[in-house]
Parts: structure tokens; sequence; C-alpha cells
């Protein structure tokens, strides 16, 4: 399946490899997994421990590239201060 749309295609792959696993019940009631408010850090964490054979390295990756370009943001645009 592509994915199509996404600016950063590894977090297709990411909700890919989460409605494809079979997360037990107890994993979705501790991430909260069928709460509107799931995202990537909860179903992350959710899939390392019902399916560990997921590969992260692209959406780590694609991660750290993210949060490279928002850091200095932060301090840019007043979020915290330096």
């Amino acid at each position: 399946m592509d994915c199509v749309g996404y600016k950063y295609p590894t977090y297709g792959l990411l909700w890919q490899a989460f409605y494809r696993a079979d997360i037990e019940r107890k994993i979705r009631d501790e991430y909260l997994l069928d709460k509107s408010g799931a995202g990537c850090y909860k179903i992350r964490n959710a899939l390392k421990k019902a399916a560990p054979q997921t590969d992260f390295a692209p959406f780590e990756t694609t991660y750290a590239a993210l949060a490279a370009k928002l850091e200095p943001l932060v301090y840019e645009y007043g979020f915290l201060k330096e």
C-alpha cells in the first residue's frame, strides 16, 4: 500500500502497521488507543509491545528530521526562552 498524500510517508507506514497488528485489549487500554487523542507516540509504544518485529528505523529517522526542523522554531516564536 502506498502512502500517497502524506508529507512524511513513514507516518503512513506507522499507521498501516498499527491497523495490521492484532493488539490485545490490555495494551489498547493501557495506551488508550480507542480514544481520539491516540497519536504517534501512543501508537509507536503500543506497537513496540504488541508487534516487536515492526521496523521503526524509517519512522525514527523521519521523526528526528522533523524534530530538528521544529526545535529552533520553538525558541524563535517564543514558546520557550533560550
